[in-house]
């Protein structure tokens, strides 16, 4: 029994109830294992000095002004704002060949003066929605935000194993099959990273903007977002979403929430790591 076979008969009105309680089964099986290769190919790096600043705002200059055209192109090929400073970073790294394959970062805000970029950039959509940062304690804020996924990691359109579509896509002559399953899951492991270093700094409640189409893949993935507002142009057609970080792990199929796990038990290492040699 496949997924595609599931979705397929699940159309039919007379055969919904019979395979809706296998679905999930199913995803739960195919995320296990995805969830295993995500492990064997790629890791979590928590950013904790200027080199791998550095190596997260390369990649954000190449995905948003370069390739995206969403922010204006900068010298010296890095994207960086007063925001970074006020932020936690985190890359996933291809462990082979060491290459950044993704990065994201979670801007946290300890009181007033360090406004979340929602509340920067989009204070008339924040006046429409239904939950809002005002609403959290400040020290319990944060926003998922300048995700990217490096674009030699990411599948063409044509290929058969779906991911971030780009023109660019991977080369195949680089990496094994195995390998190329997995990169579909980075965006995904950006995601759970996010949500495991909010989890370690005691930031429970999370904003992003993001499209609408993702977040309801996310959803079936077992992500709590909830849309709080309309859609706007914010780098694309976007929407504003909210989650509580202790929700996230509750809803997600077996697999991903043992990725989420690993994923924490890996930056937590780091983390200690580095406070132990300070």
């Amino acid at each position: 029994m496949t997924i595609k076979w599931v979705k397929k008969a699940a159309r039919h009105a007379f055969m919904k109830p019979l395979v809706e309680p296998f679905k999930h089964l199913v995803v739960a099986y195919k995320s296990d294992q995805l969830s295993q290769h995500f492990n064997q190919y790629l890791a979590p790096v928590a950013v904790q000095d200027n080199d791998e600043l550095v190596v997260s705002q390369q990649l954000r200059h190449l995905v948003y002004c370069e390739e995206m055209n969403y922010l204006p192109l900068v010298t010296d090929k890095t994207e960086k704002d007063e925001m970074d400073h006020h932020a936690y970073h985190c890359l996933i790294q291809h462990t082979s060949s060491q290459d950044c394959a993704g990065t994201v970062r979670i801007v946290h805000s300890k009181d007033e003066s360090d406004l979340l970029p929602i509340e920067l950039h989009c204070k008339e959509l924040l006046e429409q929605c239904d939950i809002k940062p005002s609403d959290f304690p400040r020290d319990q804020l944060g926003e998922v935000s300048r995700l990217a996924v490096n674009p030699r990691f990411r599948r063409r359109k044509h290929d058969k194993y779906q991911g971030l579509a780009t023109d660019t896509g991977i080369d195949v002559n680089r990496f094994t099959e195995k390998e190329m399953r997995t990169f579909p899951l980075i965006a995904v492991g950006l995601y759970l990273s996010a949500g495991n270093i909010c989890r370690m700094n005691n930031i429970d409640h999370i904003f992003v903007m993001m499209e609408p189409a993702l977040a309801k893949k996310l959803s079936l993935l077992g992500f709590s977002l909830q849309q709080i507002g309309p859609k706007i142009e914010y780098h694309g057609m976007r929407a504003p979403f909210y989650c509580k970080v202790s929700d996230m792990a509750k809803r997600m199929p077996v697999g991903f929430r043992k990725l989420y796990r690993n994923l924490g038990m890996e930056l937590t290492e780091q983390l200690d790591q580095a406070h132990t040699k300070n």
